[in-house]
């Protein structure tokens, strides 16, 4: 599985997996989504796994604000670690020295859930219930301390 850099040729495959999972996000709107692809993958901040010519998982994070904004991974090959990967090469992008952040939406990410389970897995503990142009979020933080413990 190798984890890249996405380029802005990416663009149509990304929104194409944006489409394809558009059920976990209710604001997805395409014209917003190629824009935000767009200036993120100026910045460097798109990282994604590719499967031939699809993309088969994608995320966006911000290093100016250490937190992730977006992980979208293919129904159909959920489970086999691609969302794990890509969460922790951005973690590992943003550092070990100041806490990170991710927004989920509240209806996936119920207590007991698998995306509960599985931001816990990687270290983060919900912090808040936010709403957000009329959509409720939850708000994760992974502090340093958690970070540390995972490389002793």
């Amino acid at each position: 599985m190798l984890i890249s850099a996405a380029r802005h040729r990416d663009i149509p495959a990304l929104l194409e997996l944006a489409e394809s999972v558009r059920d976990s996000f209710p604001d997805y709107d395409e014209a917003d989504y190629s824009r935000t692809f767009r200036r993120n993958i100026g910045r460097g901040s798109v990282l994604c796994i590719r499967s031939g010519a699809t993309i088969a998982a994608a995320l966006i994070y911000s290093p100016s604000h250490a937190a992730i904004g977006y992980l979208a991974v293919r129904h159909t090959i959920r489970r086999q670690g691609l969302g794990t990967a890509l969460m922790r090469a951005a973690m590992e992008s943003l550092g070990h020295t100041r806490p990170i952040y991710l927004h989920a939406l509240r209806k996936n990410d119920e207590p007991g859930g698998s995306l509960h389970s599985f931001y816990t897995s990687l270290g983060f503990t919900p912090a808040q219930e936010e709403t957000i142009e009329g959509i409720p979020y939850l708000r994760w933080i992974r502090h340093p301390q958690a970070m540390d413990a995972e490389h002793t």
